[in-house]
C-alpha cells in the first residue's frame, strides 16, 4: 500500500485536524505515515492544506505534487488543486460550497454535502468528520473502528464535541460509496 492525500480548504475548517486524524488512523492500524501541514498567516479565514502519505513501506518524503486522492473543502482550494490528482485518481468535492461540475477525464469525483450534512449531524464545524467518514468508507485504508478509536483520543479535551464529531463520522461513511 502507498496513497498519498491531499486535503485542502480554509483555515477554520479543520483541514489540518483531518489530516492529523488520517495520519493517526493509519499509524494506530501499523502503517508508515507522514503528515505535513501548509498555512498561511492569517490561519483562519485563510487557505491551507496538509498532505499525508500512507504505506507499508518506509517513506521517502511528505512532499506531493500529485496525488492519489484530494479532499477539496472550498471553491479556491478546488481551483488550485483539481489538476494535482494523479490519473484514476480521486477527488472528493465538498458540494456545500463547490458548485462546480467539471468533468475531469481520467479523474473520479465523489461529491460530499459534508457542511449540509455536519449540521444535520449537530454543528455544521463537523464538516471535516462527515469528509474523514467518506475518505474512511470510500478508500478503507484503515477500519472504521480504528478512526472512531483516534476520534475518541483526540477529543478527549472536547468531549462535548465527541458525540456530535462521531455522528458526524458515520454520515460521512457512506458518502463516497
Amino acid at each position: 500500500m502507498y496513497i498519498n492525500i491531499i486535503m485542502a480548504g480554509f483555515g477554520g475548517q479543520g483541514v489540518l485536524t483531518l489530516g492529523k486524524l488520517v495520519c493517526l488512523a493509519a499509524d494506530s492500524a501499523g502503517k508508515n505515515a507522514t503528515f505535513f501541514p501548509s498555512y498561511g498567516g492569517e490561519q483562519r479565514g485563510g487557505t491551507c492544506n496538509c498532505t499525508v502519505v500512507i504505506s507499508d513501506e518506509e517513506i521517502g518524503t511528505p512532499i506531493v505534487n500529485k496525488a492519489d486522492y484530494i479532499i477539496v473543502m472550498n471553491e479556491p482550494s478546488y481551483d488550485k488543486f483539481k489538476n494535482s490528482v494523479v490519473s484514476g485518481g480521486t477527488l472528493i468535492i465538498n458540494e456545500s460550497q463547490i458548485h462546480k461540475s467539471e468533468v475531469l477525464e481520467g479523474i473520479n469525483q465523489v461529491r460530499v454535502k459534508s457542511d449540509d450534512i455536519a449540521a444535520e449531524a449537530g454543528n455544521r464545524l463537523a464538516s471535516n468528520m462527515v469528509m474523514l467518514g467518506a475518505f474512511t468508507g470510500f478508500t478503507k485504508f484503515v477500519g472504521e473502528d480504528v478512526v472512531k478509536e483516534i476520534i475518541k483520543e483526540s477529543m478527549s479535551s472536547k468531549k462535548q464535541y465527541l458525540e456530535t464529531n462521531l455522528n458526524a463520522f458515520e454520515k460521512g461513511l457512506g458518502q463516497g460509496e
